[in-house]
Formats: structure tokens, C-alpha cells, sequence
């Protein structure tokens, strides 16, 4: 990811696409529930908990940093699978593909 506006402005637009949903927490969760090795937290966080708490802060933090970016990650494909049953999720989704397309 060489662009961190473009990052910026697309953690931006996944902040109040959750928001808009009503998926934004306003409490962060226990800290032991952060510490999880399995893949995306599946095993202590809903979907949209760990975009918010663990992408979007751990992202935020490493551009503040000055940090190498990661590179050639796939989100999308497991948020698909995760919202499949959930309404009115194609905007995010939509954010999700463009942070995967800019990561490659």
C-alpha cells in the first residue's frame, strides 16, 4: 500500500459505513477478547468488531508510526461470508474490495 491518504480516507469511509449500520461501538471490548490468534478473532469478536478494534486501530496506529503498510491481504472474501445473511451491507463490502484492490 503505497498511498496512506488514500488509506486514510478509506478507513474513514469503513468507520461510517459502521457507524451508519450501527455497528460502531462506543465501548471497546475486554482486553483479553483483543488477544486472539485465530484469523479475523472469530473466536472472541463479531465481524465488524474486529474491523473496528483490530484493522482500523492496528492500520491507524502503523500510519501514525510511519510503519511499512501490509501488503497483498484479502478482506473481502471472509466479510462476504460473514454478513451473507446481514441486509444492507454491499456499501461496506463495496470499502472492504477497495482496501483489498489498493493493498495488492
Amino acid at each position: 500500500m503505497t498511498n496512506t491518504s488514500t488509506l486514510t480516507g478509506l478507513l474513514r469511509q469503513l468507520e461510517l459505513e459502521l457507524k451508519r449500520l450501527g455497528w460502531w461501538d462506543e465501548i471497546p471490548p475486554e482486553p483479553a477478547l483483543l488477544q486472539s490468534e485465530m484469523p479475523f478473532a472469530v473466536d472472541t469478536l463479531a465481524p465488524q468488531q474486529w474491523l473496528q478494534w483490530i484493522f482500523i486501530a492496528r492500520m491507524q496506529q502503523m500510519m501514525a508510526q510511519g510503519a511499512s503498510l501490509p501488503k497483498g491481504f484479502l478482506l473481502t472474501p471472509y466479510f462476504e461470508e460473514a454478513w451473507k445473511e446481514q441486509r444492507d451491507t454491499q456499501t461496506l463490502l463495496s470499502v472492504l474490495r477497495t482496501i483489498d484492490e489498493v493493498s495488492q
